[in-house]
């Protein structure tokens, strides 16, 4: 009874609701709201997170407990930190220890995960910043020749020259 609670209110009215409605009814409405909550609601700052490939999920449990105490703004730093380091450490989780204790003295200074961290910037600019480019207006005598050269593969294709055709087509095409 507990779980075909779809959107609070006191126990009358939830039986009476269980009592007029089918049981398909009920669940519906349910799994139609967990969907929209789970759209609706902001990714956290774990699911935000570039970690390297090859890390166990128990290394990962230990190092989001350590980012908890880790400022937020810095908390990327120090993964991209581990990322550039992992094939040297013995145990990750314990590396991002020490490197949050950095942060919070004060002392911790990006190195080897700066380059890492510039990558990914690139990357994503180079998918976000790719306009098309323009070609500049043929001139008039490259126009000249595109439209007399149109003119022929008409010809050849009334005449079904087709071979012509394309060689003609391909012609074009590097004109433009």
């Amino acid at each position: 009874m507990a779980d075909s609670v779809v959107g609070g209110g006191d126990s009358d009215e939830l039986s009476e609701q269980h009592a007029t409605q089918s049981p398909q009814t009920i669940a519906t409405p349910r799994q139609s709201s967990h969907t929209a909550a789970q759209t609706i609601k902001p990714a956290s700052w774990e699911e935000k997170l570039i970690f390297p490939d090859g890390l166990r999920d128990r290394d990962k449990t230990s190092i989001f407990h350590h980012l908890q105490r880790c400022p937020a703004d810095q908390r990327q730093a120090v993964v991209d930190e581990l990322a550039a380091r992992l094939g040297r450490v013995k145990t990750p989780s314990g590396y991002v220890r020490k490197l949050v204790d950095c942060v919070l003295s004060g002392e911790f200074i990006p190195e080897a995960g700066i380059q890492l961290a510039e990558a990914r910037e690139r990357r994503k600019n180079d998918f976000q910043s790719r306009l098309p480019t323009r070609r500049p207006a043929p001139s008039e005598s490259v126009r000249a020749e595109i439209e007399r050269l149109t003119a022929e593969m008409v010809a050849a294709q009334r005449a079904g020259d087709f071979k012509r055709y394309s060689r003609l087509g391909a012609q074009v095409g590097r004109l433009s």
